[in-house]
């Protein structure tokens, strides 16, 4: 009899590490329905016990410590990394980069994680700040990877980026300036999906909304050719970490975003992500449903749990177009 360990091994994990944040971005509502604070989310304890579970069933494994919110707004976050790191796993951060200043970026060499992503949509400040709801991000975050490449070299330095309409046409410039800035490893592009929101409900429809249409891309041809221009730059060997095939995707979700993406289903069971949020609990889509909770049961006992298996069925049956699937956490298949 095939046990849930036989239909999902566990790759990589999701950390929501960081609970606030201090900007205002218009692809994400979180900062403005979060019921998240200090005194119901995890504590330093409690995530350290996370690191070691994790260590002991898949010793070396990545980790990103992600949101919702801003990883350096935590305190105990250097020491988050550290404990992380000693049990051997990989850990990369997702940071906007306002909060990365020198004496951050001191700290995190003797973190030493493998690897800091910052949120860079535009060179243009304009478009970047009011894709981030506050002035003077972009300078903040480029002075982020000057500080970063000077005080804590060892780690590794990408760029994610959302594609919007409202910086499609800075696509090209960004993707030359990473390619031509030697302290950056990687360019990571996403599609903007539905807003996060903890209260919001799933609208198939969102982008059609009049408070979220300036986000989803109009010009058709240009969009196709922003993509193929891309797509290109990745077969030419460049640092575009995307799979090729995901800017065709990318061109599908855009011209129809209700329509599903995969070819079968939702390819998340199968890569073997799992999601712990601020709170503890345990998922591989946040938005099916959560399968347990960490200050309640092991790690190990959720993952081979009826209710995991439940969820996970959950998971292969849904149909949505998702940040997970569209973006994040993407797999190429053959396409009909």
């Amino acid at each position: 009899m095939k046990t849930n360990k036989d239909k999902f091994k566990l790759s990589t994990c999701d950390l929501g590490t960081a609970f606030s944040c201090n900007l205002r971005c218009r692809m994400c509502r979180l900062w403005q329905n979060s019921p998240l604070n200090a005194m119901n989310t995890l504590n330093e304890a409690e995530w350290v016990d996370v690191f070691s579970q994790l260590a002991r069933l898949n010793p070396g494994m990545p980790v990103n410590f992600s949101g919702p919110g801003e990883a350096f707004l935590r305190p105990d976050i250097y020491k988050l990394i550290r404990e992380a790191g000693e049990r051997s796993l990989k850990v990369r951060l997702i940071s906007n980069g306002s909060a990365v200043d020198e004496t951050a970026a001191r700290c995190l060499r003797e973190a030493a994680p493998e690897m800091v992503g910052f949120s860079i949509d535009s060179l243009d400040p304009a478009c970047h700040d009011y894709l981030r709801g506050v002035p003077g991000t972009l300078a903040r975050a480029l002075k982020a990877v000057e500080n970063v490449n000077r005080f804590a070299a060892e780690t590794a330095i990408g760029i994610n980026t959302v594609i919007t309409g409202l910086n499609l046409n800075d696509l090209p410039k960004l993707a030359d300036w990473v390619e031509q800035d030697s302290r950056i490893q990687h360019l990571h592009f996403q599609a903007v999906t539905q807003p996060f929101s903890f209260r919001d409900p799933f609208d198939p429809e969102w982008q059609a909304r009049e408070s979220f249409q300036e986000l989803w891309p109009s010009d058709w041809e240009r969009l196709w050719q922003v993509l193929e221009d891309l797509k290109a730059r990745k077969l030419a060997g460049g640092k575009i970490a995307n799979l090729p095939g995901q800017f065709e995707i990318f061109a599908d979700y855009f011209q129809n975003p209700t329509r599903f993406v995969k070819s079968t289903r939702c390819n998340l069971i199968s890569s073997g992500v799992l999601i712990i949020d601020p709170a503890g609990n345990v998922s591989v889509c946040p938005m099916i449903g959560i399968a347990g909770c960490v200050r309640n049961s092991s790690i190990a006992d959720i993952l081979d749990s009826p209710e995991f298996e439940k969820h996970c069925g959950e998971v292969e049956r849904c149909r949505r177009n998702c940040h997970l699937v569209v973006s994040c956490y993407f797999e190429e298949e053959s396409r009909p």
